[in-house]
């Protein structure tokens, strides 16, 4: 996978380019390392790519068992990031109170799985996906208006950066702004990965910056996408996009279920 600027291919190869770039033509073999220490092994030979999964200290480990995936040809196949096909409900690790006025800045970790593409350019296709870790399913809204996610127990730090470069784990740069009379102390709030890309910053890999301005139980909450990580970040370099295009019709939708961003 090629990891391109705005403007053209940037020379040179970082960290998260070296781990994530390597296509598999023809004919080859790559093992990519899981956050969970899973190991993922493809194997290419013309038509067929073969896939399977090795758990630590598996016994399978000389002798996997491989499943099959047919091409209709010879073109190239790639390894890149994913994160979860689902919004995760975000779990404050600790007791987090916001006061009126005030705002929370963190850097939420957010483990990535492996997605294979097939072709090239707008014929690029996924065509298989490892999950990072096991998620546990939740629900999200009222019984009969929610949605389906993750739930994800995580640290709200003010201030909390990112920790040593790993190319497993994409953090969000996340600002929660009080723009209320009252405190807000919540149990759970959503964050919808499926909207958001994927960028490499030097050693580590970002989200775009999400921002969410909370205006009261009883109102509405305003979030918004940034067009990065970072305002000014001219080193950001788009690894991937997001899963779910955020055309007008969606944008709409995400605007009706905004009020489902709530405490409690």
């Amino acid at each position: 996978m090629a990891v391109k600027k705005r403007h053209g291919t940037v020379p040179g190869k970082t960290a998260v380019e070296e781990h994530w770039s390597v296509a598999l033509e023809t004919v080859g073999e790559r093992q990519v390392d899981m956050s969970d220490g899973r190991t993922v092994i493809l194997k290419r030979n013309g038509v067929e790519l073969l896939s399977a999964i090795i758990l630590p200290d598996e016994e399978n480990e000389k002798d996997p068992v491989f499943d099959i995936t047919i091409l209709d040809g010879e073109g190239p196949t790639s390894v890149i990031p994913m994160l979860p096909d689902k919004p995760l409900v975000l779990q404050p690790d600790t007791e987090l109170r916001i006061l009126p006025g005030a705002r929370v800045q963190a850097h939420i970790p957010i483990p990535l799985g492996i997605g294979v593409t097939y072709g090239l350019g707008d014929d690029m296709q996924l065509i298989r996906e490892f999950p990072a870790v096991h998620l546990s399913k939740t629900w999200f809204g009222e019984p009969f208006d929610g949605e389906a996610a993750y739930a994800w127990k995580t640290t709200f730090s003010d201030g909390l950066g990112p920790r040593l470069p790993d190319e497993r784990i994409a953090y969000c740069p996340l600002v929660i702004r009080n723009e209320s009379p009252e405190v807000l102390g919540f149990q759970r709030l959503i964050l919808r990965v499926p909207f958001l890309s994927l960028y490499a910053v030097r050693a580590h890999i970002y989200t775009n910056r999400v921002t969410v301005r909370f205006r009261g139980q009883s109102q509405i909450s305003q979030v918004s996408i940034g067009k990065g990580p970072k305002k000014g970040e001219d080193s950001a370099l788009r690894i991937s996009g997001p899963r779910t295009k955020s055309d007008r019709a969606l944008l709409r939708r995400s605007f009706s279920f905004i009020k489902n961003l709530y405490t409690g």
